[in-house]
C-alpha cells in the first residue's frame, strides 16, 4: 500500500483521464474529489459527452488504494455562484481548515475552473493550489489562491509504473499488452529462444543500413527473372513492387526470391542466421507490409530501446472494447505504438501501399481516441525525404501510390516520418536516443 500524503485532490470529469491518473499517482492525496454532471443535463451537451463512463474508468483503473468520496455532480455549470456554494459544501466544509486541497482544472469546463479560481480566493485559502497539466511541454503549472503563478522545482507529473493496459483502460478499452518494454519488439509467435530473437532484429537494422546507404549513394540494384520477366531495381522499389502482383502466391514468391538475393550478396544479412525459407512475414498474403512494418519497427526500437521516456513499445497491437457487451471485440490493430512515462500514445501507422484521406483521417481520430488530444498519429512512409519535396518529379510508376498516402496523410494533418528520416524524426519529437 503506497502512503498517502497530507494532500486532498480535486478531478473534474474529462475523456482524457490519463491527465487525472497521473496527478493522483504523483501526489497520493488522502482523498479525492470529482467534479462531474448530473444526468439532467447531460442531453445539453455534445452527445460523446459520457461523463458516468469516463468516471467508471477512473475509478476501476485507480483501483481500492485511493479514497473517492461521493462525486460531486454538477447541474448548472453556467451559474458560477451555483458552482462555487456546491463545491463548497461538498468538499471545503468537509475537511478541516488546515487541510491543503490541490484543484487539478486540467480537463474541466473553464466555468468550473473559474468558479474554483474565485472559491479559494475569497475562502483566503492560502495553502491551496489549481493546477493544470500543460501536455505539450510536459510541466505541471501551479497557481496559488490569488491566481498568481508559482514556480516550483517539482513540475514533473512523470509515471513510470504506467502501462498500456492502464493507459487505455482510462478510455474504456483493453489490449494484449506484453507490459515490458525490452521484449516487446523482440517478440515473435513461434520463437522460443532469445537467439532467434536477436537474429531477427540484427536482420533488420542491418537491412535498414542497406536502405538508408541507398539513399545516400548511388543506388545499389538486384537483378530477379520472376514469372517470365527481368526486375533490375534498389530493394525499396522491388520491396513495393511485391504489392503489384494480383495473387498472394505470386507475392510470396516474388518475396522470397528478392529475399534470397539479398542474403546472397550482402554478408551482414547472411551472417544474423535469421533469413529460412519459413520466415513469417514472407508467408503472408501481403508480405510487403509486414517487411515494411518489421524494418521501421526495428529501427524505432534501436533508437528508444534506452530511452527512458519511453515506458511501452508494442507492434500489432490489438485494441478491444473493455465491454461486457461486447468482449474480445477489437476495434482496431496498431501497427507499432509507443507509450511515454506522462501518458502520450504515439501511433504509427505503416503504409506501404497506397492512403485515402479517410484512412488518414480515421488515424487521427483512433489516436485521438485512445489517449486523448496530446496523442500523436504518425504514418510512416517508405518514400525518401526527397521524394516528398514539391519539387520532386515522379519518373517511376511505382511510387504512386506511395506518394498518393502522402499527399492523403499530409491533408488529414498527419505527422509523417519518411524511411530515411526515422531518427530525425522521433529526435524533433524529444525522443533521441538515450534523452
Amino acid at each position: 500500500m503506497t502512503e498517502k500524503s497530507s494532500i486532498n485532490l480535486v478531478v473534474c470529469s474529462t475523456l482524457n483521464q490519463i491527465t487525472n491518473y497521473l496527478t493522483i499517482i504523483k501526489y497520493r492525496p488522502k482523498k479525492i474529489f470529482n467534479i462531474t454532471f448530473h444526468k439532467d443535463i447531460l442531453p445539453k451537451f455534445n452527445i460523446n459527452i459520457k461523463p458516468h463512463k469516463w468516471d467508471k474508468q477512473l475509478k476501476e483503473t485507480i483501483g481500492d488504494e485511493y479514497i473517492f468520496e461521493e462525486d460531486i455532480k454538477l447541474s448548472n455549470i453556467y451559474d458560477l455562484g451555483d458552482i462555487k456554494e456546491k463545491l463548497k459544501e461538498k468538499i471545503i466544509d468537509k475537511l478541516p481548515d488546515e487541510e491543503v486541497i490541490y484543484w487539478n482544472v486540467t480537463g474541466g469546463q473553464r466555468t468550473i475552473a473559474l468558479a474554483i479560481s474565485e472559491l479559494i480566493r475569497e475562502k483566503n485559502r492560502k495553502k491551496d493550489r489549481v493546477i493544470y497539466i500543460e501536455g505539450n511541454t510536459e510541466k505541471l503549472i501551479y497557481n496559488n489562491y490569488k491566481g498568481e503563478l508559482i514556480n516550483y522545482e517539482d513540475i514533473s507529473y512523470k509515471a513510470s509504473l504506467l502501462n498500456f493496459d492502464k493507459a487505455l483502460s482510462l478510455v474504456g478499452f483493453k489490449c494484449n499488452s506484453t507490459k515490458i518494454k525490452s521484449t516487446m519488439i523482440l517478440k515473435k509467435e513461434g520463437v522460443s529462444t532469445e537467439n532467434e530473437k536477436q537474429a531477427e532484429y540484427s536482420f533488420y537494422k542491418a537491412l535498414y543500413k542497406i536502405v538508408k546507404l541507398q539513399e545516400k549513394r548511388c543506388r545499389r540494384k538486384y537483378k530477379i527473372s520472376f514469372d517470365g520477366k527481368e526486375y533490375n531495381d534498389c530493394f525499396r522499389n522491388l520491396l513495393l513492387k511485391i504489392n503489384t502482383f494480383e495473387s498472394g502466391e505470386k507475392r510470396q514468391m516474388f518475396a522470397k526470391e528478392l529475399f534470397n538475393i539479398l542474403v546472397k550478396e550482402h554478408k551482414e544479412l547472411k551472417d544474423t542466421k535469421y533469413f529460412t525459407k519459413d520466415i513469417e512475414e514472407i508467408k503472408k498474403s501481403y508480405p510487403a507490409g509486414y517487411i515494411f512494418e518489421k524494418l521501421t519497427a526495428y529501427k524505432i526500437y534501436e533508437i528508444i530501446k534506452n530511452n527512458h521516456k519511453i515506458i511501452g513499445m508494442e507492434t500489432s497491437l490489438k485494441i478491444y472494447f473493455n465491454d461486457e457487451e461486447k468482449p474480445n471485440h477489437i476495434i482496431d490493430e496498431l501497427d507499432i505504438v509507443l507509450l511515454t512515462d506522462t501518458g502520450k500514445i504515439i501511433n504509427f501507422e505503416c503504409k506501404s501501399g497506397g492512403m485515402k484521406g479517410d484512412n488518414a483521417k480515421s488515424h487521427k481520430y483512433t489516436t485521438y481516441r485512445l489517449s486523448g488530444v496530446f496523442g500523436m498519429p504518425i504514418l510512416l512512409s517508405p518514400l525518401y525525404y526527397k521524394e516528398t519535396l514539391d519539387d520532386f518529379k515522379n519518373e517511376d510508376e511505382i511510387l504512386k501510390n506511395q506518394l498518393q498516402a502522402f499527399r492523403a496523410a499530409k491533408a488529414a494533418e498527419l505527422e509523417v516520418f519518411t524511411i530515411d528520416k526515422i531518427e530525425e524524426g522521433l529526435k524533433k519529437l524529444g525522443y533521441s536516443r538515450n534523452s
